[in-house]
């Protein structure tokens, strides 16, 4: 699939995510036609 451009910013953020949040890893993704599937890992201490 080619994205387009709201499908490029969706795949960065994606990827981001990882990189900005401490408390999560990002796994698989796909972009769908008007939606995003993934899977995420919270991984940081619990939030009290």
């Amino acid at each position: 699939m080619v994205l387009n451009e709201a499908g490029r910013i969706a795949a960065e953020e994606w990827h981001k995510s990882a990189q900005i949040r401490d408390e999560i890893e990002v796994d698989v993704f796909v972009i769908m036609p008007n939606h995003v599937h993934g899977v995420v890992r919270i991984v940081g201490r619990p939030i009290r």
